[in-house]
């Protein structure tokens, strides 16, 4: 049995263009392979599928340009080692 969608409530989300077609398909509960086949049958105009730019987050605002240290543990620290005399003993 087909899903019943809400027409008037398509044609909104459809247009609040601030909204991915991901978002339009959950809110209206259907997939968005069924979106996608619904807005053909209606002659909807085209949308982008689910691409958004990324927001820019407070961490990454208060970001200061510097490289955040990353320690390893002594395990990763002796494999590379390994790995790096390896390299060279050839």
């Amino acid at each position: 049995m087909a899903t019943q969608i809400d027409v008037p409530a398509l044609f909104r989300l459809w247009n609040d263009r601030s909204r991915t077609m991901a978002e339009v398909a959950r809110d209206l509960g259907i997939s968005e392979c069924r979106l996608r086949h619904v807005a053909r049958q209606r002659a909807l105009p085209e949308r982008p599928y689910c691409w958004r730019p990324p927001s820019v987050t407070k961490a990454e605002a208060a970001d200061d340009g510097e490289p955040e240290t990353l320690e390893l543990s002594p395990w990763v620290q002796a494999r590379i080692k390994e790995l790096k005399l390896g390299a060279w003993a050839d």
